[in-house]
């Protein structure tokens, strides 16, 4: 998924994401968080951006009764936009079944400079790329 927030307001940009109720691994360096379900569903979500990024554990919530609720893991990858320029994201949620999963994936924005009609990314699995894009 791409996200871009385009206009001339400065400040943090958050992109929050919560998960369902379970262990979850979350890599400060790596900008990512991964599920560690015993049921064979488990998920890698990772941000890349070519800005500078940080990742903020959150408080999430959910219910299933009115006045009752569950504590579940969730997370926010924050950007500091300090002028005009476009914040950037690309998550890629990743599925697999085994909880120890070791695969490796990356992306990056091809077209390094923002245009609003034109967006190609590469996304890497396990060393095998796919470009994405859209023209309009």
């Amino acid at each position: 998924m791409v996200d871009e927030a385009i206009g001339k307001a400065k400040g943090t940009v958050n992109l929050h994401y919560q998960f369902c109720e379970g262990e979850t691994v979350l890599d400060f360096q790596k900008i990512s968080l991964t599920t560690a379900l015993e049921n064979e569903s488990n998920v890698k979500l990772q941000c890349f951006s070519t800005d500078k990024m940080k990742v903020v554990k959150e408080e999430g919530w959910y219910s299933t009764a009115y006045r009752q609720r569950s504590e579940r893991p969730a997370i926010a990858f924050n950007i500091e936009k300090k002028d005009d320029k476009p914040v950037r994201y690309i998550t890629v949620i990743y599925p697999f079944k085994d909880k120890n999963n070791k695969d490796k994936f990356n992306a990056r924005f091809k077209n390094k400079k923002f245009n609003e009609n034109e967006l190609e990314i590469e996304v890497k699995v396990n060393g095998k790329s796919r470009v994405l894009g859209y023209k309009l």
